[in-house]
C-alpha cells in the first residue's frame, strides 16, 4: 500500500469485521514551529542561506513560518499539497510521517526517498514510547480509536531503525528526533559548535586600565579571550595599531608585556579542554576527526599553541574519551564542578550552567543526549560514578 495515495484504505478483513485505516484525514494546526524544525534552527542547520523541504508537510505550518523568517522553504503532502513538487533541499524534514505508514517496506522506502532529497541533512522524527489507550494491535503497530494506524517506536529502536534503513548513524537531537547528515564535515561542525566555547574575557576591566588606546584595548581583550595573540584576519584593526605603534614585532612585545599570565593560563586550559571535548565527542559519534587543513584558522592556532602536532591532539582526545568509564575521575570532575550542588551520590546543576562544568561532566551529558536526545528540562543530575544522567 502506498501512503501517497488515498486518505483512507481498507487494509484488513475477516469473516466478522473489516478495519479501515485513515491517513491524513486531519492535520494538527500549530501556532509555532514544530519541535523537530525548532531544533534544526537551534542547532544552526538552517543558517547561511540553507533551503528547507518538508516531506509530508500537512497544512504547511512549518513552511509558512520559515518563509516568514527568510528561509527558502517548500513542502509536499499527499493530502493537503498532492500537486506540489518534491524537491531537493539543504535540509529535508520527515516529521512524524513514519508512524502512520503501516507497510514496513513502504516505511523504509519513504525514509530513503526523503534522505535522497536531503543535500546536507535529513531531520526525521517519530512518536516515541507513548501508549495509546484502547488501541488494537495491527501489524507492527496499532490502530487507534480514530481508526488511524500508529507505529510507536522506542528511542533505541528508532536509532537502530535509521542505521538499518540508511546505513548511517544518526545524531540524536531529541526524543524521537534525529539528524542524519550526508557529509561527516557538517556533523563534525555541529559537534564542534557544542564543544568549543568562546567565553568572555575574565578580566576585561583590568585590561582596559592598562591602555588608553581603543584599538590596543580591543587587541588585549581579544588576546585574553583567545589565550594567545590573534592571528592575521582575527583582528580587524591591525592597520590602526601599525600606524600608531610601529612594526608588528613591537606591537606583539607591547601586548605580551600587558597581558596577565594568570588570565592566559585559565583561558588556554579552557581552549585545551574544548578541543579534547571536540575530539572525544567526534569519536563517540563514530566519526573521524576532520583533516587539519579543514579546521578553522583560529582552531589551528589553538592547536599549535597547545600541542606539538595535530596527531598529538587527537591521541590525547582519544585518551580523554576513555576517562568516561573511570568512576574515580568522574567523581573528581563532579566534586570540582564550577556551578551546581554536590551531594554524596550525584551532582545537580541548572541547564544554564552546563558550559561551566568540568569537561568530563560535559562529555557525559553529551553521551546521554545521544541516547535520549535533547529533552525539555531545567535541572541536570549526574551520578557520581558517571553511570546515570537524569
Amino acid at each position: 500500500m502506498d501512503w501517497l495515495g488515498a486518505s483512507a484504505q481498507q487494509v484488513g478483513s475477516s469473516a466478522t469485521a473489516r478495519m479501515v485505516i485513515h491517513r491524513h484525514s486531519t492535520a494538527i494546526q500549530r501556532y509555532g514551529l514544530s519541535r523537530p524544525v525548532s531544533l534544526a534552527l537551534d542547532y544552526g542547520l538552517l543558517a547561511s542561506g540553507a533551503s528547507f523541504f518538508d516531506y509530508g508537510c500537512g497544512r504547511g505550518d512549518d513552511v509558512a513560518k520559515l518563509s516568514q523568517q527568510g528561509v527558502t522553504a517548500f513542502g509536499w503532502d499527499p493530502h493537503y499539497r498532492p500537486d506540489a513538487l518534491r524537491v531537493a533541499a539543504s535540509v529535508v524534514n520527515l516529521g512524524y510521517v513514519l508512524n502512520v505508514i503501516e507497510d514496513p517496506l513502504e516505511r523504509v522506502s519513504t525514509l530513503r526517498q526523503a534522505y535522497e532529497l536531503a543535500e546536507r541533512c535529513l531531520v526525521v522524527s517519530v512518536r516515541v514510547d507513548q501508549s495509546l489507550e484502547g488501541a488494537t494491535p495491527f501489524g507492527d503497530g496499532v490502530v487507534t480509536g480514530r481508526q488511524s494506524f500508529q507505529k510507536i517506536f522506542t528511542q533505541a529502536e528508532f536509532r537502530d531503525y535509521i542505521v538499518d534503513s540508511l546505513g548511517m548513524r544518526p545524531f540524536m537531537a531529541g526524543l524521537g528526533i534525529a539528524f542524519v547528515f550526508k557529509n561527516q564535515d557538517d556533523e563534525r561542525q555541529l559537534i564542534g559548535n557544542q564543544a568549543i566555547t568562546r567565553g568572555e574575557s575574565p578580566r576585561d576591566d583590568a585590561i582596559a586600565a592598562f591602555k588608553a588606546d581603543v584599538a590596543a584595548r580591543e587587541f588585549i581583550a581579544m588576546s585574553t579571550e583567545l589565550g594567545r595573540l590573534p592571528v592575521e584576519g582575527e583582528f580587524s584593526r591591525f592597520g590602526c595599531l601599525k600606524e600608531r605603534f610601529g612594526s608588528m614585532a613591537r606591537i606583539l612585545r607591547l601586548a605580551n608585556a600587558l597581558l596577565q599570565s594568570e588570565d592566559l593560563l585559565v583561558v588556554r586550559e579552557r581552549r585545551r579542554e574544548d578541543l579534547l571535548l571536540f575530539i572525544a565527542m567526534t569519536k563517540l559519534q563514530g566519526l573521524t576527526p576532520p583533516p587539519y587543513r579543514m579546521l578553522p584558522k583560529e582552531t589551528r592556532a589553538d592547536i599549535k599553541m597547545l600541542w606539538p602536532s595535530y596527531q598529538a591532539t587527537i591521541a590525547e582526545g582519544e585518551r580523554f574519551l576513555f576517562q568516561i568509564g573511570d568512576p574515580k575521575l568522574v567523581r573528581a570532575a563532579c566534586v570540582g564542578s564550577g556551578a551546581g550542588k554536590v551531594l554524596p551520590d550525584a551532582l545537580y546543576f541548572h541547564r544554564s550552567a552546563e558550559a561551566l562544568q568540568q569537561v568530563l561532566v560535559r562529555l557525559i551529558v553529551f553521551a546521554a543526549r545521544q541516547v535520549v536526545g535533547e529533552v525539555e528540562h531545567d535541572l541536570v543530575k549526574v551520578k557520581m560514578d558517571g553511570r546515570g544522567v537524569s
